[in-house]
This record gives structure tokens, C-alpha cells and sequence, in this order.
């Protein structure tokens, strides 16, 4: 019998957009010069942190920023990490019978 694992779809979003949140947190609050704005010059602004965290999150890969300083490349792969491992377990849950 399978049972309706509707009520797993809440929790993923929320743990996706806690996720965004918290890497927009992290990543606005590291030194300035960290990330490069491609064709732009001048300090990152909040959306452009946002779009960089949403990015990530969402596996597309293609932003405006690039980080140029090891710490910057380090906390990215991190959120990459972090985002392929929560996909694994949202998968896990929602196939298991």
C-alpha cells in the first residue's frame, strides 16, 4: 500500500528557502572583494547576493558573481554540497515505499 508523502513537500521548500536565506546571511557578510561582479563595477548589493544564493540553490550555475578569493570558492562549494545532499535525501523520502 502506498501511502501519500504529500506532506514532505512543506518541509523541503522550507528547508530550500531557509537555506537561500541563510547563504545571502554568510554571503553579504564577508569582506568586500571576495566576489567579482561580472561587468560591473562597484560593491555587491543585496540582490545580487540573493541571485547568487538562488542560483546555487537552484543547480542552474550561472551568475553575475564569481568568487575570487579562496574563503568565497569555499563557502560556494559548500552551499553546493549542502544543496546536492538535501536532493538526495528529498529523494530518499519521497521514492522509499
Amino acid at each position: 500500500m502506498k501511502t501519500s508523502k504529500t506532506h514532505l513537500i512543506a518541509p523541503s521548500l522550507l528547508a530550500h528557502f531557509l537555506n537561500i536565506i541563510l547563504f545571502i546571511i554568510i554571503y553579504s557578510s564577508l569582506p568586500y572583494g571576495t566576489f567579482s561582479l561580472n561587468n560591473k563595477i562597484g560593491e555587491p548589493k543585496f540582490i545580487d547576493f540573493f541571485n547568487l544564493s538562488t542560483t546555487i540553490q537552484a543547480g542552474v550555475g550561472v551568475t553575475n558573481m564569481m568568487p575570487v578569493t579562496t574563503l568565497g570558492k569555499f563557502i560556494m562549494a559548500f552551499q553546493q554540497i549542502l544543496m546536492i545532499t538535501k536532493n538526495v535525501v528529498i529523494l530518499y523520502l519521497f521514492t522509499r515505499v
